[in-house]
């Protein structure tokens, strides 16, 4: 007899946990993380959601998907130290825009300038050591996760220091990169 009392409590416990995350809220609602779309104004974005979330931080390099669904960013301390931060992935479901994710295949490489590819199946980023050469890198997402990112090569990597890229919608890439004579 009292075991079917602790499988009372049990099903309660469990169908409570159940209604518990279908009503959280969740982390951004709405197009554009609910945010509304920039207009002449300079504004802090997403305030308390992704900008100013942690004193002493900052965020950078915010990079949409061609769909908007998908948002990608680097936030760093103030101080620019190595492995500190890195970048965050944040995406927009049926429930909500998801907490931002730190990509951890890409922090020992200490990133600079990220972007997103407009699938928002890759991620592309110089790399920002300031004791290694700033090579591009690419990360692909895979079925389980964020890969380990893979040099460019030339002609993206140079001899010089790469500095940042953007991905156009017809996926060609433009990139800023400190090169002689060129």
């Amino acid at each position: 007899m009292k075991q079917r009392g602790y499988a009372k409590y049990w099903i309660l416990a469990i169908a409570l946990w159940g209604s518990s995350t279908v009503f959280a809220k969740s982390f951004a609602e709405g197009p554009y993380l609910g945010q509304t779309p920039p207009g002449s104004t300079a504004q802090v974005f997403a305030p308390g959601l992704i900008s100013d979330t942690q004193p002493k931080m900052w965020e950078s390099h915010g990079t949409f998907s061609i769909d908007g669904n998908t948002f990608c960013y680097l936030r760093c301390p103030i101080s620019l130290s190595p492995r500190i931060g890195g970048v965050f992935i944040t995406e927009n479901t049926d429930h909500g825009w998801t907490t931002p994710k730190l990509i951890e295949s890409i922090g020992e490489y200490s990133p600079w300038a990220p972007c997103l590819s407009p699938d928002a199946n890759s991620i592309y980023f110089a790399r920002g050591l300031p004791e290694s050469k700033r090579d591009f890198y690419r990360c692909d997402r895979t079925p389980h996760g964020w890969a380990v990112p893979q040099v460019l090569g030339p002609p993206l990597s140079s001899p010089s220091n790469e500095i940042s890229c953007s991905i156009a919608a017809n996926n060609s890439i433009y990139f800023g990169s400190i090169r002689k004579g060129g």
